[in-house]
């Protein structure tokens, strides 16, 4: 099996639109993510063989592009690939096409190794991860996602808790939902065209978080005085 590259296809439907029978932003990830999954799982080192070795990926920022809109029932294709390693990051790209080859979105994550017994990241070359080669199957459009530092000044707009069928089987808000709760905060007549964010802290169930924003385009979710998870957002009119 060639395992420089994974591929999923699939049809949009009925839980991944919204109003107007547009796919929402969050599941694009969501199919990214599955596809990044499914890439593991055909080199033989899926949820239970991480799981197993105490070990687990954490999506620490990402950027991405969307450029088109797909609607209820298109066909669709998602590809990973998994280039390189950036300091302590394991790189990992996304993309996704429609049936006529045109692109829907693409994606620069940056995802750590962490060790879920001894609590710390397990730096590249600790560990035997040969499994997954390294190559650069696809070059996506989405620079790498830069360190973000949210600006002074910034304006609460909303606030959020934690719902139990918001996490993953890490028992944290799971990353797409992020994306969610600030879909919820934009003009229903906007898209997001560009999104960069950084995953600072785990948030369980039940943790509250409020979202502030300098009204530019930067927005950040605060629980206890920390900073959990940075955001730049563009968004353009439908």
């Amino acid at each position: 099996m060639d395992l420089s590259t994974a591929t999923r296809e699939f049809r949009v439907d009925s839980n991944m639109i919204t109003v107007g029978e547009k796919m929402r932003e969050a599941d694009i990830l969501r199919q990214f993510q599955q596809t990044g999954m499914d890439h593991l799982e055909n080199a033989g080192h899926g949820l239970k063989v991480l799981q197993a070795e105490h070990q687990l990926f954490l999506l620490a920022r990402n950027s991405v592009r969307f450029y088109l809109t797909p609607e209820y029932y298109d066909k669709l294709t998602a590809f990973t690939c998994a280039p390189r390693y950036d300091g302590l990051f394991c790189v990992r790209y996304y993309a996704m096409r429609n049936e006529r080859g045109e692109l829907v979105a693409d994606a620069c994550s940056y995802w750590t190794l962490f060790d879920s017994e001894k609590l710390r990241i397990i730096r590249p070359g600790h560990v035997d991860d040969s499994y997954l080669p390294r190559v650069e199957a696809f070059t996506v459009t989405a620079p790498p996602p830069r360190r973000l530092t949210p600006p002074e000044g910034m304006t609460e707009i909303g606030r959020h808790t934690v719902q139990l069928h918001e996490t993953d089987q890490y028992g944290h808000l799971n990353n797409t939902r992020y994306v969610d709760v600030l879909r919820n905060l934009l003009p229903a007549d906007e898209r997001i065209s560009e999104l960069e964010m950084n995953y600072n802290k785990q948030l369980p169930p039940g943790a509250e978080f409020s979202v502030v924003t300098d009204g530019q385009g930067f927005y950040a979710f605060i629980s206890e005085g920390a900073n959990c998870f940075s955001a730049i957002v563009k968004t353009e009119k439908i």
